[in-house]
């Protein structure tokens, strides 16, 4: 990989208050469209579907509103691929969490169907982080019980990722993934914090506590025969670079940080190639 560091540009941005900025937000491959979810006052919340221009506004091309009683959680996550839409609920069901599919038919965007983890318990946050591409929606849940390889870690809520796929317009839970087999002394938390799907490639963000110091690494799956198995495992953040956000094109990672190391007024984004070996 080979990292460069960027400085932020005032063209084609538009800088809103932080009480305006939306809760998740992200931009749907195919079409390029932005997609953002806000909530109204009497407790639905509104799926945005925007177009940007040449001069970087976002113009509204498309709304849905989403009922009340399966969105009220605050740390609700999304994502559009095409005609699908997820919205996840990790606070559901005493936090176990769960996910809404919906889908867009002859223009309508209408709810598909429920998600929940097979093995699912309370606490779990399924739901943490999503992602969709195709026939694949790719759920986390950061907190599930999983077994550390470490016999030190007295903690075995190291989070989980599900792989589910849509056969004849069902959506079918068909892998779980768990954390790679710790390759330091410190133990995985939080596996699936952050995860990014590009169809073929995974990438999936853990923290490891140590000392002082908390350092967070990205596991790589990649699809063969129809599974995704695990390739490497990649610590990062032993310079006091600790990502806040996170985006992923094609093969291109981007980690940002408003605050650079020990030159907190400054700013910076790190880009990352994925290339084999």
């Amino acid at each position: 990989s080979r990292t460069h560091v960027l400085r932020p540009s005032k063209q084609g941005s538009q800088l809103l208050p932080e009480a305006a900025l939306p809760p998740s937000f992200g931009i749907d491959e195919p079409t390029g469209r932005v997609f953002t979810t806000s909530q109204r006052a009497d407790g639905s919340t509104v799926a945005k579907l925007s177009v940007l221009d040449k001069r970087g506004r976002l113009h509204p091309v498309e709304r849905f509103v989403i009922p009340s009683d399966i969105t009220a959680d605050p740390q609700r996550r999304a994502a559009l691929w095409d005609d699908v839409y997820v919205l996840t609920n990790p606070s559901d069901n005493d936090s176990q969490g769960s996910a809404y599919v919906f889908e867009r038919r002859h223009g309508l965007w209408r709810l598909r169907q429920k998600l929940i983890a097979a093995d699912g318990n309370a606490a779990d946050h399924f739901g943490s982080a999503v992602s969709v591409h195709g026939d694949t929606i790719v759920i986390s849940a950061f907190n599930a019980d999983q077994p550390q390889s470490n016999p030190d870690c007295f903690s075995p809520d190291s989070g989980a990722v599900y792989i589910f796929k849509r056969r004849h317009g069902v959506w079918i839970e068909e892998q779980k993934l768990d954390p790679l087999p710790d390759p330091e002394p410190s133990c995985a938390t939080n596996f699936g914090d952050r995860l990014f799907f590009s169809g073929k490639v995974l990438l999936v963000m853990d923290f490891r506590p140590d000392n002082f110091e908390s350092y967070y690494g990205w596991h790589v799956f990649e699809r063969q025969f129809g599974r995704y198995e695990p390739i490497a495992y990649q610590l990062r953040g032993v310079d006091h670079f600790t990502p806040q956000s996170f985006e992923m094109q094609r093969s291109t990672l981007f980690e940002g940080n408003a605050r650079n190391g020990c030159c907190y007024e400054i700013g910076s984004v790190r880009v990352w190639d994925l290339t084999p070996d």
